[in-house]
């Protein structure tokens, strides 16, 4: 009689640490794989540039890209008052909105790695910038304009904003999404 109910009560015991652990795997599972993210950033998380620098897509109203490589022709695109895209040089066409949006998203959601403090542009290729993108917003002159330098380590690329002294690391593919020729920003059905 002593030896049965010992043997239950390893049993019980057993199953009792069974179910514990089967109730924290389905916990930690739960935490792991259905928690909602959370909308504070993180250490981890980078500041866009469109939150650093107060520029919103749906507020730019003219864009200009100027390149450095005579390969690339310089663009200049103006929302007309429709909220459509116009190219306005290297000539003039209707723009395909969806693309420019895309391209402006692109750009200005790329979140700033680092800033560094330099005492020489030279170095990191922003005295002489391979691309040179302005962003208006409204009046005459440009809300940001942006300086893309030399490529650096970890796929990045030097970047500095006009008015102010330090530079900043952002992804390697603004070079990429910044390098459009007219055709691929001008609307299709124009091209025949």
């Amino acid at each position: 009689m002593v030896a049965a109910s010992r043997r239950r009560e390893r049993v019980n015991f057993r199953t009792t640490l069974v179910i514990i652990v089967l109730l924290i795997g389905i916990g930690g599972a739960y935490y792991l794989f259905f928690q909602e993210p959370s909308d504070q950033p993180t250490e981890n998380e980078k500041p866009a540039i469109h939150q650093v620098y107060g520029v919103a897509r749906d507020a730019v109203q003219q864009v200009e890209i100027a390149f450095a490589d005579a390969a690339y022709q310089d663009l200049k695109l103006v929302k007309d008052t429709t909220d459509n895209w116009q190219l306005a040089k290297p000539f003039q066409a209707d723009a395909d909105s969806e693309k420019v949006n895309q391209m402006l998203d692109d750009i200005l959601n790329k979140g700033i790695k680092q800033t560094l403090e330099v005492p020489e542009l030279a170095q990191y290729g922003l005295d002489t910038p391979s691309i040179t993108f302005s962003l208006w917003t409204e009046g005459d002159s440009p809300a940001a304009t942006f300086f893309i330098g030399k490529k650096a380590i970890n796929f990045s690329v030097y970047a500095k904003e006009k008015s102010e002294k330090h530079i900043f690391l952002i992804e390697s593919c603004a070079l990429d999404d910044l390098t459009k020729s007219p055709t691929d920003l001008r609307y299709r059905s124009d091209i025949k």
